[in-house]
């Protein structure tokens, strides 16, 4: 059985909103950012259990050149399912 992967509609939304923050205060890095981010979320769609999960089972990936920022996701093993909950600055408030 394949992999089902939902983006949830915050997480396109905060994503779009931190590439555009980004791209504003750095030219040329909000493009650095979505290619970290795509690598990120390939990383968890190849091992969506590598990560710990939190109290609610939450998982969160921070990404690598954009350490502050964090994908918060869920995965649901039964129904071989990853839903991208968030993409968070964790340098601020969320």
């Amino acid at each position: 059985m394949s992999l089902e992967v939902i983006f949830s509609s915050r997480f396109t939304r905060e994503a779009h909103q931190q590439k555009g923050y980004i791209e504003d205060n750095r030219q040329g890095y909000g493009e650095k950012f979505v290619e970290e981010t795509d690598k990120a979320v390939q990383r968890i769609k190849d091992h969506p259990e590598a990560w710990a999960k939190s109290q609610r089972g939450i998982r969160r990936v921070h990404l690598e050149i954009f350490a502050n920022h964090a994908i918060r996701y869920q995965y649901d093993k039964r129904k071989n399912r990853v839903t991208f909950l968030r993409l968070t600055n964790d340098a601020q408030k969320n």
